[in-house]
């Protein structure tokens, strides 16, 4: 399953549930900076997490203010977590090996032309 969850704090309910239906659950978008990433394993205790942040630029650089942006995450069912690998994570993507599974989460962000 994959969602973007515009903000972590609106929908925290809503991937508890996908969460409880799913073995794995790719989100995207949860606007949570490096500090805060802790918050993603409160969803469920039934799944481990694997996360990476894009908001750790925008805060350091200023004031932060409009709406936030990116950060990506993986859930998978503990079952799962003896062979579950995280292979390399940054701003915009992450990559966990499941098994011979390989798992990749991509956050990408267009811009649009300016009328």
């Amino acid at each position: 399953m994959s969602y973007n969850l515009h903000g972590f704090n609106q929908v925290k309910v809503l991937l508890s549930s996908l969460c409880n239906l799913y073995d794995i659950v790719f989100v995207q978008e949860h606007w949570l900076a490096s500090f805060n990433l802790d918050k993603l394993n409160t969803v469920t205790s039934d799944m481990i997490c694997f996360a990476s942040t894009a908001m750790d630029d925008a805060i350091t650089r200023d004031c932060l203010f409009g709406r936030p942006f990116g950060g990506v995450a993986v859930y998978i069912k503990r079952s799962f977590a003896g062979i579950a690998t995280l292979v390399r994570s940054c701003k915009r993507y992450i990559i966990v090996q499941v098994g011979h599974l390989l798992l990749i989460n991509v956050y990408h962000a267009s811009q649009l032309p300016s009328m």
